[in-house]
């Protein structure tokens, strides 16, 4: 058998070219070199990961116009006010938004929006028609209308369709043996059918003169404090005060009813001379008790200033703001309570947990009066919206802060209230304006959108 070569060992100072002998040090610096060259691929795959996920965050909006027959409707969003059509809407896009559409005299218009591009929808609201009724005692009287009550309408018992809600109408009542009577009707949803009794001409002999038409008519005027109350005479609704109209001379029956007053009656006999009624009415009451801690503040009722609390009082029924202040008279809440009739109503106002915020907005160096929403509730003094500047009391703790104008973006901040007090300071962005103006349709049919 033949042996196997033995391979020399290398001499001192001869490099073997199979095995190269390359220092430590350089074999140190190429690691270190693949290392960060790895983590620098691991950086830019985390940013671009994470560019990625951010731009698919961002919700590009877009712009809806509403268009509605009539024009001039208000749009509702959560009972806020939005903007009066023709209005152009900025939406998230791939969201859905419902409102409420709402102009006096017709049916309020609920419509759902799914924004998913520039377009316009088109809307027609149907009005709030009722019927009415015109009776008469005896019936078969002639009903006048038009221009010097020249144009006949019909007899009673007769219809009159297709009347919207608030509108006054006048008509003329005439019958052979019978005065004629002016009526006046004030269309409503609660009441359809209005009756007339019509006065019969006496005989020449039970009678000194012989009375015409025109000379038996005479003016009846009503003023109520506080106005607005409905007035009928002999049963039947005329109208509301201020009222002020012609009627036939005779007996008659007054009364006025308003909602949360006593009803006022007065029966009075109209001569030729007229009559003017003036008259006071008494609210329905219930009472109100209340406390306040721990520290001292004073809160008002009316104009009537009370410390700390306030004793079981009498009260109008209805709803009632109390603001609360503190030493420095420094308005803190204002508390809303409902008093009910003959009942008494408890309130407890704690405020050791209570705050407030400083709120104002600015577009520009100008300050914007824009309306505070905080927690979903829209800031109020008694029905009317506050607008900033406002000073708002809040409960401590993390709220949220909305502001709104029509003419700036919707503004959102939450923010932390502290009981020693927040003052924020918003800078608005104008709503953008588009150049291109966006075609609508009318369409005949309730709700129809193009």
């Amino acid at each position: 058998m033949m042996k196997e070569p033995t391979r020399k060992s290398p001499k001192a100072g001869h490099k073997d070219p199979a095995t190269p002998n390359i220092p430590l040090r350089n074999k140190e610096k190429s690691r270190e070199s693949n290392i960060w060259i790895a983590v620098a691929l691991v950086i830019l795959l985390a940013m671009t990961i994470f560019s990625s996920q951010n731009s698919n965050c961002k919700q590009p909006s877009i712009d809806i116009m509403i268009a509605t027959t009539p024009d001039g409707v208000d749009i509702y969003r959560d009972k806020i006010y939005i903007g009066t059509t023709n209005y152009s809407l900025q939406l998230k896009i791939g969201r859905e938004y419902s409102y409420i559409l709402r102009k006096r005299g017709y049916d309020d218009l609920p419509i759902t929006i799914k924004a998913e591009r520039d377009t316009s929808y088109h809307y027609t609201l149907i009005p709030s028609f009722t019927t009415i009724y015109v009776q008469s005692t005896p019936s078969g009287a002639s009903i006048y209308g038009g221009a010097n009550y020249s144009s006949l309408i019909g007899h009673t018992t007769h219809s009159i369709p297709n009347r919207q809600p608030g509108d006054t109408l006048k008509f003329k009542l005439t019958k052979s043996g019978y005065y004629d009577q002016m009526i006046s009707i004030v269309v409503s949803q609660e009441k359809s059918n209005f009756h007339y009794n019509l006065q019969p001409i006496l005989p020449s002999a039970a009678r000194p003169s012989t009375p015409t038409s025109t000379s038996s008519l005479a003016s009846i005027c009503v003023v109520s404090f506080p106005a607005g109350a409905s007035v009928f005479l002999n049963g039947d609704l005329a109208g509301r005060t201020p009222y002020n109209a012609t009627h036939p001379a005779g007996k008659y029956e007054l009364t006025l009813k308003k909602n949360g007053f006593k009803d006022w009656y007065q029966d009075f006999t109209l001569g030729m001379a007229g009559q003017n009624i003036n008259a006071t009415l008494q609210c329905r009451t219930g009472r109100l008790s209340v406390t306040i801690g721990p520290a001292e503040f004073t809160l008002w009722v009316g104009s009537r200033k009370y410390v700390n609390s306030l004793p079981d009082s009498v009260m109008c029924v209805g709803s009632h703001t109390i603001p609360i202040r503190d030493s420095r008279n420094v308005l803190l809440w204002q508390e809303a309570v409902e008093i009910n009739e003959n009942e008494t109503t408890k309130l407890h106002i704690n405020f050791k947990d209570t705050a407030y915020v400083f709120v104002s907005a600015r577009y520009g160096n100008q300050p914007v009066d824009a309306y505070v929403i905080v927690d979903g509730d829209t800031i109020k003094n008694k029905e009317e919206a506050l607008k900033t500047p406002l000073r708002v009391p809040v409960r401590v703790g993390w709220r949220e802060l909305k502001l709104y104008h029509k003419d700036y973006e919707f503004e959102v901040t939450q923010f932390n209230a502290s009981q020693k007090g927040v003052e924020i300071e918003k800078s608005l962005q104008a709503r953008p304006v588009k150049n291109d103006t966006l075609s609508t349709k009318s369409s005949g049919n309730r709700g129809f959108q193009n």
